[in-house]
């Protein structure tokens, strides 16, 4: 599912509550217009502030753009999926299976299905699920507890991953860790993938094309 931009007006919020308008609508204060293909890794780099975190929950759909398009092109039953900065924050369930399979649950999906699944995806990440399965998330290393909150959304078999700040706050073993899953991702998966980062040189080796941002606009 390639994602088209065209003419998108959005601003950032430095440093602040980001405040949409009465109707849902953001305010806008900046124009960009590209297109992500199926299988790119596209990296979003700037300061803290510069709008990053704003132009992913715009290529979500969370938030609404003041003018200009966004369209999700492609096999429409395949979404999106969104990790936010982060995620190990919000881990909901007392262990990883639970946490894992949360969703597929309400959806239906039988207990061997969900496993299988979890398996899998736990393997593109480098990690083990019989080994990990019963612990609480909170037990796992901090690079592990970032790395199963991105399954937890792959769970979900999404057409693109947005990735808000993948490596924040994880020592340097833990990012190259990161980077090289993220890496098999792309490589082995064609996974269509965005991501977020003020840490560029720990991704710029996998981009396909970089937008560099700067109080809402595009700089590069």
């Amino acid at each position: 599912m390639p994602i088209r931009v065209t003419e998108l007006e959005f601003i950032n919020s430095h440093g602040s509550k980001f405040s949409s308008g009465s109707d849902g609508r953001t305010p806008g204060a900046a124009k960009l217009s590209f297109e992500v293909k199926d299988g790119e890794c596209w990296l979003i780099w700037g300061r803290s502030g510069s709008g990053k975190s704003v132009l992913l929950q715009l290529l979500g759909g969370l938030l609404s753009p003041a003018a200009g398009q966004i369209e999700r092109l492609g096999d429409s039953a395949r979404g999106i999926g969104l990790v936010f900065q982060y995620p190990e924050q919000q881990f909901f369930g007392t262990t990883v299976d639970e946490d894992l399979g949360f969703g597929l649950r309400q959806r239906g999906l039988s207990e061997t299905q969900i496993e299988e699944r979890a398996q899998e995806v736990l393997s593109w990440l480098g990690l083990d699920y019989a080994a990990i399965a019963t612990r609480s998330p909170y037990a796992l290393s901090s690079g592990e507890q970032r790395r199963l909150a991105i399954a937890a959304v792959l769970m979900h078999k999404p057409a693109v991953l947005l990735l808000d700040e993948p490596v924040s706050g994880l020592d340097a073993k833990s990012c190259r860790a990161l980077i090289k899953c993220l890496g098999r991702l792309k490589q082995e998966r064609r996974l269509t993938m965005v991501w977020s980062t003020t840490r560029a040189r720990y991704a710029a080796a996998l981009a396909d094309q970089v937008i560099v941002l700067a109080d809402g606009r595009q700089v590069w």
